[in-house]
C-alpha cells in the first residue's frame, strides 16, 4: 500500500479512453474532501526526523577545516538548506532527496505477517555490503512499522499516512534511533553513504579492450587524467569510479572504488589485446557496471563491435530503467559492416542473423542495439572516428556536473526535399538558479551556437562527427531566454530524412524528483504503490513531483512558482493537455511537492513522454524536464515470491505470472538477469511464452544459493518479458534474501525465577512446532543481564531429553564442529565477545515436529535507588497462547515492598519516566498474612498481573499471564519488550545481614543509618552538533529531573561545551537555596547543540569552577579579586545564553558563596563531576592519555568523577579510566527510547554516597577464601555483598552448635567521621530455619559466583603472564566444577551416546596430532642441523667471485633457475604499476622460496631469517588492527630432491624436507573483502556474497572497493600478482613447475618515490604477524656503517627493545629477486618476535590472529 501522503488526497484525472489524432490528451478533474484531523503528514515528520539525523552525522564530520554545522544554521530545516550550509552553496541536494524519498514512499506491510527482527538483521547485513538501495529500501518499511506505533491506527493514518500530533514527537524519536541503530552497527563512512550525504557524480566506463581499441583506451586515459586534475576538491568531482572492460570471452572484471589515483591505476593497466573476431560481449560488459552503479548514473561504452550476446538486451535494458542509468555509447565504427553481413550471432559460429536490417528474431542487433540501449534509457549513440575519439570524450567531461538538471531536451527533424539547408531554433530558459550550461546535441545540425538573452552568440558547439557539445559559465550574462542556432548542413542526399536532436542543461541547486505509483484499476485507492517496471494499461497511475531548492530561493510557497505540469514527446510536442496549477483542484500542491493522479490510466497507444515543469523563479522564466521517456506496456509481469523459503546450498523455485493485456495474442520472450547469478529459467522451451489476448501464464524461477553465503543475503532478479507487437516490453525487479522465511510456531513461552537472598535462578521454557512440510531453523534467544552465567539448557525432541554440560571452551568447540561434521544433532552455548548479552542456539526442527527448549540461567541482584530490580526479556516474536511468567521471592528479611512498574515496550518508554504508573506494596494492608493482589494495566488492558504476599512476609510469588488480546494490543507480533519486578526488604541491623549455610556465608551491607551527605555538583555536558535531536532531548529531560531533585544545602553549576565550554553561572557553583531552580531548568531547555567537542577545556573550566571550595581559600573582598573573576568570565566566553539578571543574581551569589566558602559545611559538602558525552574531542586537546593526566593531576583525587557515554561511538576505554582514576563510576547508555530514565538513574544513583574506603572483615582463623571485601564507595540505596567459606575446624568439638559464631568488623569513612561497626554471624545450623532456603548449597553457589567474577576481573587486569594464567585456572576450574557458562566455557548439548563417541574420536585425533607433532619436531631438529652445515658452507665459499651461483645451489634444488626468468622480464605496461618491478620498488618485507624472510629495517640494515612450518599450518604474516587487514599464509613441506646428508643419516633412511607457503589470504575486514591466492588461480569474496575469480594463466584484474587485484605477469611456469589499496602493494609470485611443488613467493613493495609506503606510515603505528612486527621499529646494532662487510662476520643488534646476535648473510630481495647483504637470526627469529612461535598459528586462511589475547615476550 502506498497511500497519499498529506492530510488532502485527490484520486481524480481519468484519462480518456483514446487519444484523437494530432491533439493531446483532455483529462477531467474530480476532488475529494480532507479528512478533519490533527495530524502531521508522514512526509513532514520523516524528512524532519532524518534530516535531524544528517545534521548530528554532518557535525561529527565536517569538512577539512570548516567548523561543524549546527542546527540553527539550516533555516529552512530543507535538504536544500543543508547542503547550501555544508557545501557552501556549491552543491545540489538531488541524491539525498532521492534517497529521502526512498524512506517516503515505503509500501505499507501487514505487521501480521512482518518479523521486524529479521528486518533489522537483513539491513544491517545489507547496509554492511554496501547494498545501499536494499538496505533503503528495507530502512524504508521498518520505519513505516516503527511510527505506526505512534499513530493509534487512527483511520486517518490508514488513508492518509497522517500521524496524530500529539505522537509526532515520540514518533520522530523513534525514527532517529532507528537510523542511530543502524550508524551504530556500520560505522561513519558507511552511514554517509547510506544517506547519501555526499555529492558528486559517478564516473563510469565500460571499454572494449579488443586489439582495436587501443587509441580509444588511451583517450579515456588522457581524459580521466583531466578529469582528476580538473575537477580536484570541486563537488563536481567523481564520488565513486567505475570500469568495466569486455572482450571475448568475458571475464568478469570490475573496478569500484571512491579513490581517483585506484581508479586511474586501474585505467593504466588495460590495454588492447587479442580480438579478430567482431562481435564482443558488450551487454555482459554494460550489465556488469549496471549492477555495480549508483542508480542515476551515466554509463559511457566505448567500442567499435556489435555484441554478441545481443539477446541480454531485454534484461539491461529493464536494470538500467530500474536503476535510472542512462547509457551514452560512443562508437569509432558505424557497424554499417554488421548490417550489411548480419554478424551478431551469439553462438560464436559465425551464422547469420535472420535479417539484414539490425533484426534478429525478436532482437535488435548491431548498431540499432545500441541505439534502442540509449533509447530507452535516455542516452545516445556518437559515432566518431577513432582519431577523433579524444576531442569526443569531452562530452564526458562537461556532463560532470554535480547537480546537472535537464531544462529541455528535443528531437528535431527535417527533409531535405525543399532545401538543402534548414534553419534550426532552440530557445530554453535560464532561471536564476543556473550558474553553469551544458548543451549537447547529435546528429545532422550543421554548425550550431548558442546566444544569450541579449542574443549575443555566447559560444559555439565543439563538433566530433556528429557529435557536439560546449558548456559556459553564466556568471557574465543574465538569466532569461537562451538559444541554440545554427543551419543544417546538406546530407549529399535530396530529399533525406535527417534529424538533430539537442539537450540542454544547467548546473543548479533547484530541481525535482519525480515518483511513478500505480494500483490495479480495481483496487482502493490506498493500494497506491512505487511502480516496479513501466506503467501497464490496467494501471491507475500517479505522479508525485517533490521539489528542493525552489522554496529555498526567497522563501515563498512553491505554488508561486510552478506555473503548470506538461507532458511532452521526443519532438517538444504535447501528448496530454499541459496541466495549469492556478484554480486546479486536480493537483494538490504543499510547500515542496505536488501530486495528481489518472485514474483511468494511460491509455495503450499514447506517444513516450517526458513531464516537464514549467513556472517562474525571480520573475524569470522557468522549467525543468524528467531524465528519460515513460512509456506505456499492455504487458504486466508479476513475481508470486512471498511464500516461498529461499536457503543458502538449497534450489527453490518461484512462480513469475505473465499477463498479455493487449488485443491480439503473441509470443513472449522472458529473460532474468540477477546481481549474483543465482536464477535461471525453468521449465520453458527457449525462454517463451505464447499467450492470448486478455490472459495470462505462469513459468518457473529457480533460485540456486550456494551454501557458503550467510542469512539476510540479498540479491535482486529482474524478469523481462517482450513480446512482438508495439508495446508488450515490460519488467519486474524480485527481490531473494536469504532466510526470509517464517518461523515456526511457539506453542508456550514460560519464565520461571527464583530469588532467595538477592539470588536469582531464573528458567526459560519455550515449546516450538514446526508445522511445515519442510525443516526450519528454530532460533531460542535469550537476552540476559549482563552478569548472568548460564548454568543448563536442555532440548526435548519427541520423547527424549537431551541435557547439556559444561566444558572447557575449546572442548565444547571441538565436540560441537565434529557433531556438525557427522551430522549430530547439537546445541552450543558460549559468551559472545565484548559481553553483547544475547545468548543464542539454533537447531534445525525436522518438519512435523515439536522442539522444547529449556535454558537456566543465574545472576546476583544488585541494590540500586533503594531497591533490587529482577528484569525479564519478553520477546517470542509472535503472539503465544501460553505465555507466563512466575516468579518467587523468598528472603530472611521481610519483604518491604514490590512494585510492577508494567511491561516496557519500546512504545511504553516513550513516557516520561516520572509519570510511570506503578503499582506496589509497601507493607501496609494486611499485617495477618491475609493474600493481597494488585495488576498492571497496559492502556486499559485487562489485568494480567498479580501479586501474593505469605503471612510473615518473608515470600511473596509474582505472576503475569498476558492474554492474547493484550499481547496483540502490544504489537501484531505479541510481547517485544521488558517485564521488571522491584522489591526491597526490611532492614533493622546497622551490621546488615547474614546468611548461613552448607558451610558458606554471605554478608549484605548497605549502611542505610547514615545520611545523605550535602553536595557539589558540577554536571558538564556535551552540547556538540552531534547531540542534536533525540539525544539533547533525553538528556535535557535527565537534567531537568536531576536538578529539581537538588537539594536546599546542595550547590550546583551547569557546563555545557562544544567548540568552547560555557558555565550557566561562571566563576561560582550555586546554592540551591540561592536561585530560583527554574532558571537553570529554562537554560537547560533552551540550548540547542551545535560545533565540536572539546573535553579538555571542558574539565579545565569544572575544575575552575570548583577548585576554590576544595582548599576554601582566604579571599579578601577587593577590587582586585572582582577584576579577576570579570577577566575569568571574558576567557571562557560565558556571557552567552545568559538569564536577563544574570549580573545581579552573579553578584548575590557570589557574595553569598565567598561567605560559605570560609565555614566548615561547605567543606563537608562530597564534591563531584558528573561528565557526560557521545564522541571523542575534535576541538582543542585530542590525545585522550593527555587529558587522562591534566585531570588526574588537578583533581588528585578530591572530585569524584562519574562518566556517561551515550550510544556506541563514544570510546568507552577512557571514560572508564577517566571515572576511576578519579573515584568515579563510568556507565554506557545506548540510544533507545528510555535513555532520559537511564541517564536520570545513573545520576540518581551516583550523586548519594553516604560512605567511602570501605572494608568488611572477618576472623582469620574461621574464614578463607574472601569474595572481594573492599569498595571505594556505597551509594545511598546500594549494597555490597561478602561471600566466604567456613572453616571446617573453626570452632572446635568442644564448642557447642547454639554458640558458634563468627565476628567480622566494617570499617569506613561518612563524609564527615570514621567509622567502625563490630557484628557477629551465627554460624550455628539450625538458626537457619527462619531463613525461606530451601536449597542448602545456595550459598556456596553464590560464593562461586561471586568468586569466579573477581578472579576473572582479576585476570584482566593481571600483567604478570603467570599470575594471569594462575587466575584463568582457578576461574576455569571453579566454572566446570559449579556448572556456569563463562568466557572460558560453554555448554554443550549432546545425546550421551553421540557425547561418548565424539570424545573417542576427538582423543583419536589428539593422538595423532601429537604424533605428527613429535615428528616435526625430529625433523625441526634436522633442519636446524642442516642450516648449520649451509652456514660452513657459506663461509667457506664467501671469496668466490660468483657467489649468487654457488649459494643458491647449496640452500635449494631449483630456487635460482625459478627466480632468474623472472628478473628482468616484465612489460611495459606492468612496469607503470606500483612496485611492478621498478628499479625503485624495493621490498618492504616478505619471504621467498622455501621460505627465507628478508626484512629491510634501515637503508643499510636488512633482517633475515628462516621460517619453517607443517603441512596445512598456517602463520599469520601481516596483522594491521587499525584498519583491520591481516594477510595469513599457509605452508606446506615436501621431502628435498637432493638432500645433503652424512652417510650416516642416507643408511638410516633420515628424509629432509622443504618448506613452502601454498596459499596466501587476505582479509579487509572494514570493507569487508576476502582474496586467497593459490599458485593456480585468485578468489576474491565479497561481503555481499559474490565471488570473483582470476585465473593465473592470463593476465587479468579487478577492483573492489578500493583493493585491486592484477596478474601483471604471465610466463609459462611464473606468473606475478599485485594487491594494491591505497597506501599499501602486496606482490606474490606464483611458481608452478612442473616437478616442483607449486608454491608462491610474498613481499610488501616499499617505492621510494611513494609518500604513502607502508614502511614510512607517519603515525608510527604498531604492525603485528611474522612480517609486520618488524615494520615501523627501532633498530641499532655494533657494526660501523664504514667497516667492510666480511661473510659469517657477528653483530650485536637490538631491535625494538631486543637483543639478539646475528650473522651476515647473503638473501634476494623478495620484491626483486635481486642479491643483497642481510643479518640472520636465528629461526623463527627467535629472541625478537613479539609472541611466541605457535601464537602466530591461526584457526584458518582467513581468520584473523588472536594477539589481543596473548601476552608479549618482554
Amino acid at each position: 500500500m502506498l497511500a497519499c501522503r498529506y492530510i488532502i488526497c485527490i484520486f481524480a484525472l481519468a484519462a480518456a479512453v483514446a487519444v484523437r489524432a494530432g491533439r493531446p490528451l483532455q483529462l477531467p478533474v474530480s476532488d475529494v474532501s480532507a479528512p478533519d484531523a490533527d495530524c502531521v503528514p508522514y512526509d513532514e515528520l520523516l524528512t524532519d526526523a532524518v534530516m535531524t539525523s544528517s545534521v548530528s552525522y554532518l557535525a561529527d564530520n565536517p569538512r577539512g577545516e570548516d567548523a561543524p554545522i549546527s542546527r540553527s544554521d539550516v533555516t529552512p530545516f530543507t535538504p536544500t538548506r543543508l547542503f547550501q550550509v555544508f557545501y557552501k552553496g556549491k552543491a545540489s541536494s538531488v541524491e539525498f532527496k532521492r534517497s529521502l524519498l526512498t524512506f517516503v514512499h515505503a509500501k505499507y506491510l501487514n505487521d501480521t505477517k512482518v518479523d521486524r527482527v529479521q528486518f533489522r538483521k537483513n539491513l544491517y547485513k545489507a547496509a554492511r555490503a554496501g547494498s545501499w538501495e536494499l538496505s533503503r529500501e528495507i530502512m524504508s518499511h521498518l520505519l513505516l512499522m516503527v511510527v505506526s506505533d505512534y499513530t493509534d491506527q487512527t483511520w486517518y493514518w490508514r488513508k492518509y499516512r497522517c500521524v496524530p500530533s500529539h505522537g509526532r514527537n515520540a514518533a520522530e524519536m523513534a525514527i532517529t534511533i532507528e537510523l542511530a541503530r543502524l550508524r551504530n552497527e556500520i560505522g561513519e563512512t558507511s552511514f554517509g553513504q547510506f544517506l547519501d550525504l555526499g555529492v558528486g557524480t559517478t564516473l563510469a566506463f565500460v571499454i572494449d579492450d579488443t586489439g582495436s581499441m587501443s587509441g580509444e583506451i588511451n583517450a579515456a586515459k588522457k581524459r580521466v587524467e583531466r578529469i582528476t586534475d580538473h575537477l580536484r576538491n570541486s563537488t563536481d568531482s567523481p564520488q565513486e569510479y567505475l570500469l568495466v572492460p569486455f572482450n571475448d570471452p568475458f571475464v568478469p572484471q570490475v573496478t569500484n572504488t571512491r579513490s581517483a589515483s585506484q581508479f586511474k591505476r586501474s585505467l593504466s593497466r588495460l590495454y588492447a589485446h587479442g580480438g579478430g573476431d567482431l562481435p564482443e560481449m558488450a551487454m555482459s560488459g554494460i550489465q556488469l557496471a549496471i549492477e555495480n552503479c549508483r542508480p542515476g548514473s551515466t554509463i559511457y561504452v566505448i567500442t567499435d563491435a556489435p555484441a554478441k550476446d545481443y539477446k541480454q538486451q531485454d534484461g539491461v535494458i529493464a536494470q538500467a530503467i530500474e536503476k535510472q542509468i542512462v547509457i551514452v555509447v560512443l562508437l569509432t565504427n558505424d557497424l554499417s559492416s554488421c548490417r550489411q553481413n548480419g554478424v551478431g550471432d551469439e553462438s560464436g559460429k559465425g551464422g547469420k542473423t535472420t535479417t539484414t536490417d539490425g533484426q534478429s528474431g525478436n532482437f535488435k542487433t548491431c548498431f540499432n542495439l545500441y541505439q534502442q540501449l540509449a533509447d530507452r534509457t535516455g542516452g545516445r549513440v556518437m559515432v566518431v572516428g577513432k582519431k577523433e575519439i579524444f576531442r569526443a570524450t569531452e562530452i564526458i567531461q562537461s556532463s560532470l556536473k554535480q547537480g546537472l538538471v535537464v531544462l529541455k531536451r528535443q528531437l528535431i527533424n527535417f527533409n531535405t526535399a525543399t532545401s538543402d539547408f534548414r534553419d534550426i531554433g532552440f530557445l530554453f530558459d535560464v532561471d536564476p538558479s543556473i550558474t553553469e550550461i551544458v548543451v549537447e546535441a547529435s546528429g545532422q545540425c550543421g554548425s550550431l551556437n548558442i546566444t544569450n538573452v541579449d542574443g549575443d552568440v555566447a559560444t559555439e558547439l565543439q563538433q566530433v562527427g556528429e557529435t557536439y557539445t560546449t558548456s559556459i559559465k553564466t556568471q557574465d550574462h543574465p538569466a532569461g531566454r537562451w538559444a541554440v542556432m545554427g543551419t543544417t548542413g546538406n546530407t549529399g542526399d535530396k530529399g533525406a530524412e535527417g534529424s538533430c536532436e539537442i539537450k540542454s542543461s544547467g548546473k543548479s541547486t533547484a530541481g525535482f524528483v519525480l515518483t511513478t505509483v500505480v494500483k490495479a484499476k480495481t483496487e482502493p485507492d490506498i493500494a497506491y504503490r512505487v511502480l516496479n517496471g513501466m506503467p501497464s494499461v490496467e494501471h491507475s497511475v500517479g505522479f508525485l513531483l517533490d521539489f528542493y531548492g525552489l522554496n529555498d530561493i526567497n522563501n515563498t510557497d512553491i505554488r508561486q512558482r510552478i506555473e503548470r505540469v506538461r507532458f511532452m514527446n521526443e519532438k517538444g510536442a504535447d501528448v496530454i493537455t499541459p496541466l495549469s496549477l492556478m484554480g486546479n483542484s486536480a493537483i494538490k500542491v504543499n510547500k515542496t511537492s505536488l501530486q495528481f493522479y489518472m485514474e483511468g490510466g494511460l491509455p495503450l497507444n499514447i506517444r513516450p513522454f517526458y513531464v516537464v515543469i514549467e513556472g517562474r523563479l525571480q520573475g524569470k522564466h522557468f522549467s525543468r524536464v524528467s531524465n528519460r521517456l515513460m512509456s506505456v506496456s499492455h504487458t504486466a509481469v508479476q513475481c508470486e515470491i512471498d511464500d516461498v523459503v529461499f536457503r543458502a546450498g538449497f534450489e527453490s523455485y518461484f512462480k513469475v505470472k505473465v499477463a498479455n493485456n493487449g488485443p491480439r495474442e503473441d509470443n513472449f520472450t522472458m529473460t532474468v538477469s540477477d546481481e549474483k547469478s543465482f536464477a535461471s529459467l525453468n521449465g520453458t522451451s527457449n525462454n517463451e511464452l505464447r499467450i492470448r489476448a486478455h490472459s495470462s501464464r505462469y513459468f518457473v524461477v529457480r533460485v540456486n544459493v550456494p551454501e557458503t553465503l550467510a542469512e539476510g543475503t540479498a540479491s535482486k532478479i529482474t524478469i523481462s518479458a517482450k513480446g512482438w507487437r508495439p508495446g508488450s516490453f515490460q519488467y519486474h525487479v524480485c527481490t531473494v534474501v536469504l532466510g526470509q522465511n517464517k518461523r515456526p510456531k511457539v506453542n508456550s513461552f514460560q519464565i520461571r525465577g527464583t530469588i532467595s537472598s538477592r539470588f536469582a535462578e531464573t528458567t526459560v521454557r519455550s515449546t516450538v512446532t514446526n508445522d511445515a512440510d519442510v525443516a526450519r531453523d528454530a532460533e531460542f534467544e535469550v537476552m540476559l543481564p549482563a552478569e548472568a552465567f548460564i548454568s543448563n539448557l536442555t532440548m526435548e525432541i519427541g520423547n527424549e531429553t537431551v541435557v547439556g554440560s559444561i566444558e572447557e571452551k575449546v572442548k565444547a568447540e571441538k565436540l560441537f564442529k565434529k557433531a556438525r561434521k557427522l551430522g549430530k544433532v547439537a546445541g552450543h552455548v558460549a559468551v559472545r565477545d565484548h559481553s553483547t548479552q544475547v545468548y543464542r542456539t539454533n537447531l534445525l526442527v525436522p518438519a512435523r515436529t515439536t522442539v522444547v527448549f529449556q535454558l537456566t540461567y543465574q545472576q546476583l541482584l544488585k541494590r540500586i535507588r533503594g531497591m533490587y530490580e529482577y528484569s525479564l526479556v519478553i520477546d517470542p516474536d509472535q503472539p503465544v497462547r501460553h505465555l507466563s511468567v512466575d516468579v518467587n521471592i523468598l528472603e530472611s528479611s521481610a519483604i518491604k515492598f514490590v512494585s510492577v512498574p508494567g511491561f516496557k515496550t519500546d512504545q511504553t518508554s516513550r513516557r516520561n519516566f516520572e509519570d510511570e504508573i506503578i503499582d506496589s506494596f509497601d507493607g501496609g494492608g494486611d499485617q495477618n498474612g491475609g493474600d493481597k493482589s494488585s495488576s498492571t494495566r497496559q492502556g486499559g488492558a485487562e489485568s494480567s498481573t498479580s501479586i501474593t504476599f505469605n503471612h510473615d512476609r518473608h515470600g511473596c510469588h509474582v505472576r503475569y499471564q498476558p492474554s492474547l488480546t493484550i499481547q496483540t494490543a502490544h504489537s501484531p507480533l505479541g510481547m517485544q519488550g521488558v517485564y521488571t519486578i522491584q522489591f526491597d526488604v526490611s532492614r533493622e541491623q546497622s551490621s546488615g545481614k547474614s546468611i548461613v549455610a552448607g558451610g558458606y556465608f554471605a554478608h549484605f551491607f548497605s549502611a542505610p543509618f547514615l545520611p545523605n551527605p550535602p553536595k557539589m555538583l558540577t554536571f558538564v555536558i556535551d552540547v556538540s552538533g552531534s547531540m542534536l535531536g533525540h539525544k539533547m532531548a533525553q538528556v535535557k529531560q535527565a537534567l531537568r529531573n536531576a536538578i529539581n531533585s537538588l537539594q536546599p544545602e546542595d550547590y550546583f553549576n551547569l557546563v555545557f561545551f562544544n567548540n568552547r565550554p560555557k558555565a550557566w553561572i561562571p566563576s561560582i557553583m550555586a546554592p540551591v537555596k540561592d536561585i530560583d531552580i527554574e532558571d537553570a531548568i529554562d537554560y537547560v531547555s533552551k540550548y540547542e547543540p551545535e560545533g565540536g567537542t572539546n573535553i579538555g577545556e571542558a574539565f579545565d573550566l569544572a575544575f575552575d569552577l570548583m577548585t576554590p571550595y576544595l582548599t576554601a581559600p582566604e579571599q579578601p573582598e577587593d577590587e582586585d579579586d572582582d577584576y579577576n573573576l570579570l577577566e575569568f568570565d571574558v576567557m571562557h566566553d560565558v556571557t552567552a545564553h545568559q538569564p536577563d539578571d544574570f549580573e545581579e543574581m552573579h553578584d548575590r551569589a557570589r557574595r553569598s558563596i565567598r561567605k560559605r566558602a570560609e565555614s566548615e559545611s561547605v567543606r563537608e559538602h562530597s564534591k563531584m563531576i558528573v561528565f557526560l558525552t557521545d564522541g571523542k574531542p575534535t576541538v582543542g586537546s585530542l590525545n585522550l592519555d593527555d587529558i587522562l593526566t591534566k585531570v588526574k593531576e588537578v583533581n588528585k583525587e578530591r572530585v569524584a568523577v562519574h562518566t556517561i557515554g551515550f550510544g556506541t561511538l563514544v570510546d568507552m576505554d577512557f571514560l572508564n579510566k577517566l571515572s576511576g582514576q578519579n573515584g568515579g563510576v563510568s556507565r554506557r547508555v545506548f540510544e533507545s527510547l528510555d535513555a532520559a530514565v537511564q541517564i536520570h538513574n545513573f545520576i540518581e544513583e551516583v550523586v548519594t554516597p553516604v560512605m567511602k574506603n570501605v572494608t568488611i572483615n572477618f576472623e582469620n582463623d574461621k574464614v578463607e577464601e574472601l569474595t572481594s571485601n573492599q569498595v571505594r564507595t556505597i551509594f545511598e540505596g546500594s549494597e555490597i555483598i561478602v561471600a566466604g567459606k567456613i572453616l571446617k575446624d573453626a570452632f572446635g568439638e568442644e564448642i557447642s552448635r547454639s554458640s558458634r559464631s563468627i565476628r567480622g568488623q566494617v570499617r569506613g569513612q561518612s563524609m564527615n567521621n570514621d567509622i567502625s561497626i563490630d557484628f557477629y554471624i551465627d554460624a550455628s545450623e539450625d538458626v537457619q530455619n527462619d531463613q525461606p532456603i530451601t536449597d542448602k548449597v545456595f550459598t556456596e553457589r553464590l560464593w562461586s559466583y561471586l568468586r569466579i567474577k573477581e578472579l576473572l576481573n582479576k585476570a584482566k587486569l593481571a600483567e604478570n603472564s603467570t599470575i594471569k594464567d594462575a587466575l584463568k585456572q582457578e576461574a576455569l576450574n571453579m566454572s566446570l566444577s559449579y556448572n556456569f557458562v563463562t568466557p572460558l566455557t560453554s555448554l554443550v548439548t549432546l545425546k550421551k551416546e553421540d557425547k561418548e563417541e565424539l570424545e573417542k574420536l576427538i582423543t583419536a585425533d589428539e593422538d595423532k596430532e601429537e604424533e605428527k607433532r613429535k615428528y616435526l619436531n625430529e625433523i625441526e631438529e634436522l633442519e636446524r642441523r642442516l642450516e648449520s652445515t649451509k652456514e660452513k658452507l657459506i663461509m667457506d665459499t664467501s671469496t668466490l667471485e660468483d657467489y649468487d651461483d654457488v649459494v643458491e645451489e647449496d640452500f635449494s634444488d631449483y630456487d635460482e633457475d625459478d627466480y632468474g626468468e623472472m628478473k628482468y622480464s616484465f612489460s611495459p605496461e606492468a612496469l607503470k604499476i606500483r612496485g611492478a618491478g621498478s628499479s625503485s620498488s624495493k621490498s618492504g618485507g616478505g619471504f621467498y622460496g622455501d621460505p627465507h624472510f628478508v626484512i629491510p629495517m634501515t637503508n643499510d640494515f636488512n633482517l633475515c631469517f628462516n621460517w619453517d612450518g607443517t603441512t596445512n599450518q598456517i602463520y599469520n604474516l601481516f596483522f594491521d588492527a587499525d584498519n583491520d587487514v591481516t594477510i595469513n599464509g599457509e605452508f606446506t613441506i615436501t621431502p628435498r630432491k637432493l638432500p645433503r646428508l652424512s652417510p650416516r643419516q642416507l643408511d638410516n633412511g633420515v628424509e629432509t624436507f622443504h618448506t613452502f607457503v601454498s596459499s596466501l589470504g587476505f582479509v579487509f575486514g572494514k570493507i569487508p573483502l576476502i582474496i586467497t591466492i593459490t599458485p593456480g588461480n585468485v578468489t576474491m569474496l565479497t561481503g555481499n556474497g559474490a565471488r570473483y575469480r582470476l585465473p593465473l594463466n592470463s593476465r587479468s584484474g579487478m577492483e573492489i572497493a578500493g583493493v585491486s587485484v592484477h596478474v601483471v605477469e604471465v610466463h609459462e611456469s611464473v606468473s606475478s600478482i599485485l594487491v594494491t589499496t591505497e597506501k599499501m602493494t602486496f606482490k606474490i609470485i606464483s611458481h608452478t613447475r612442473r616437478s616442483l611443488t607449486p608454491y608462491l613467493d610474498f613481499s610488501i613493495l616499499n617505492d621510494d618515490d611513494d609518500d604513502d609506503a607502508i614502511t614510512s606510515d607517519e603515525d608510527g603505528r604498531e604492525f603485528d604477524g611474522i612480517i609486520g612486527q618488524f615494520v615501523n621499529i627501532d633498530v641499532t646494532h655494533s657494526r660501523s656503517h664504514d667497516d667492510v662487510i666480511v661473510d659469517g662476520e657477528l653483530t650485536t643488534a637490538v631491535i625494538n627493545g631486543k637483543v639478539a646476535e646475528l650473522k651476515r648473510r647473503h638473501r634476494r630481495d623478495p620484491a626483486t629477486l635481486e642479491q643483497v647483504s642481510c643479518w640472520q637470526a636465528a629461526d623463527y627469529a627467535k629472541g625478537l618476535t613479539s609472541y611466541t612461535r605457535e601464537q602466530y598459528i591461526v584457526e584458518g586462511i582467513v581468520a584473523r590472529p588472536r594477539y589481543h589475547t596473548a601476552t608479549k615476550i618482554q
